[in-house]
């Protein structure tokens, strides 16, 4: 193939490319905002600038650190599915959530 018909391919390529990213991310919000808990990742689940934990055996509750800017961290019990845990800190340069994880106890 000539230099040409390489530089072209290139090009649809990554023209191709920059169009599925560019549609990524409406889809992506779509589908999280529409999604049931079961689809949601377990864990610590920010969204935008709230913060939520998945809990995701619907037979347990378990307690769960959640660490803060500009804040004490605090130990929370949390039954199965989404819940709710605040705003998010930006960037740690704002008070809020910064993360939450499970710390192996049951409540």
């Amino acid at each position: 193939m000539s230099g040409r018909v390489l530089k072209t391919l290139a090009a649809v390529a990554i023209a191709a490319g920059t169009l599925t990213i560019a549609g990524a991310p409406a889809q992506a919000a779509t589908s999280s905002t529409a999604a049931s808990p079961s689809l949601q990742a377990c864990g610590y689940d920010p969204v935008g600038t709230w913060a939520y934990y998945n809990h995701c055996d619907s037979r347990t509750w378990v307690v769960i650190r959640v660490e803060m800017a500009f804040a004490d961290d605090y130990d929370r019990c949390v039954g199965p599915g989404r819940t709710s845990l605040g705003g998010r800190s930006l960037g740690g340069l704002t008070p809020g959530v910064t993360y939450a994880y499970y710390v192996d106890r049951t409540c």
